[in-house]
């Protein structure tokens, strides 16, 4: 299991507990850098990110269609 899976756990099972704990912008701020940097050294393939794709795009923290992700 890759650490975009990781992350898309942590959303999907816990996110609720971290915004409770008020840790969400945390978790947020993690989850961005590491996409980022994913992105600049082309480190993950779109099958990968697809789990988290929807959020992704609704915090608009890559452009609609990223060069820097891997076919």
């Amino acid at each position: 299991m890759g650490a975009a899976h990781r992350y898309a756990h942590l959303y999907h099972s816990h996110y609720e507990t971290m915004c409770r704990l008020d840790e969400d912008a945390h978790l947020n701020t993690c989850f961005k850098h590491f996409l980022l940097f994913c992105v600049e050294f082309k480190l993950v393939v779109k099958a990968d990110m697809a789990p988290l794709k929807e959020m992704i795009s609704k915090n608009g923290w890559l452009q609609a269609n990223p060069t820097g992700v891997r076919k």
